[in-house]
C-alpha cells in the first residue's frame, strides 16, 4: 500500500504537467492567431492608406473644382453649338416660309386678276364669255326680224323665259326683278317665269335688258333661256 501512494503521485504529477504545457500550447496558438489578424489588420490598413493616397487627387477639392470648371465650359460650349444650329435651322425655315407665302399670293394675285378679266366689268355675274355669247345670239335674232320688215325702232312687248331649280330660287328671282319694274308671269313649266317689257330692238336697251335678267338669274341659280318678241312694221 506504500508503494501504491508513491506511485499514484508520479501519475497524477506527470498528468498535470502534460494538461500544463497543453494548456501553454493552446494560449501560444491563440496569441499566434490574433497576432496574424492583427497583422492583416495592418496590411488592409495598409492598402486603404495606399488607396486613398492614389485617389487624393480626386477627393482633392481644388481638383474636383477644375473638373466641374472643365465639364461646365464643355456643357456651355456643346449648348452654344446646338442653339447656333437651331437659329440656323430656323432662319432657313423662316425664309422656306415666307417665300412659299410670297408664292402663294403672287399666285393668288394671279387668280383674282384673271378672274376679273373674265368676268364683265358691267355685269359681274356674267363672264365675259357669256355676254359675248347673249349678244351674238340677240344679233341673229335682230337681224331675222329685220329680214321679215321689221321696224327696229318701233317699241313692242318682249318676254325672256328664266327656268329655276328650286321655287325658293324662283322667288327671290321675281322679287329683284319687279323691283327693277318688270313684269313677271308664269311660263309653261313649273319652275319657268316669263319677264315681260317694252323696248325698242336696238342694241342699247334692248341688250341692257337682256345681260341684267340673265345675270340675275345665274345669282338665283337659273337658267336664261333667251328672248322673243313680234315683228313690227
Amino acid at each position: 500500500m506504500k508503494k501504491i501512494i508513491p506511485a499514484l503521485a508520479v501519475i497524477a504529477g506527470a498528468a498535470a504537467l502534460v494538461a500544463y504545457k497543453l494548456k501553454k500550447d493552446e494560449e501560444k496558438q491563440i496569441v499566434d492567431l490574433d497576432q496574424g489578424l492583427l497583422e492583416d489588420e495592418d496590411d488592409l490598413n495598409e492598402m486603404d492608406m495606399d488607396d486613398e493616397i492614389e485617389e487624393g487627387p480626386i477627393s482633392d477639392p481644388a481638383s474636383c473644382m477644375e473638373t466641374v470648371k472643365e465639364e461646365a465650359a464643355d456643357a456651355a460650349e456643346d449648348l452654344k453649338d446646338l442653339a447656333k444650329d437651331a437659329f440656323e435651322e430656323g432662319k432657313e425655315a423662316a425664309e422656306d416660309f415666307a417665300d412659299a407665302v410670297k408664292d402663294q399670293a403672287a399666285e393668288a394675285k394671279d387668280i383674282v386678276q384673271d378672274a376679273a378679266e373674265e368676268f364683265d366689268t358691267d355685269f359681274p355675274s356674267l363672264l365675259k364669255s357669256e355676254t359675248a355669247a347673249l349678244k351674238e345670239q340677240a344679233k341673229k335674232l335682230m337681224d331675222d326680224m329685220l329680214q321679215e320688215g321689221d321696224v327696229h325702232e318701233n317699241e313692242r312687248p318682249v318676254q325672256h323665259s328664266v327656268v329655276f331649280q328650286t321655287a325658293e330660287d324662283m322667288d327671290s328671282f321675281k322679287n329683284e326683278v319687279i323691283n327693277k319694274g318688270f313684269v313677271i308671269t308664269r311660263g309653261d313649266e313649273d319652275l319657268e317665269l316669263i319677264v315681260l317689257h317694252i323696248t325698242p330692238i336696238d342694241d342699247v336697251k334692248l341688250m341692257g335688258n337682256i345681260l341684267y335678267i340673265a345675270g340675275e338669274a345665274k345669282l338665283h341659280h337659273g337658267k336664261y333661256q333667251g328672248w322673243s318678241s313680234k315683228v313690227i312694221y
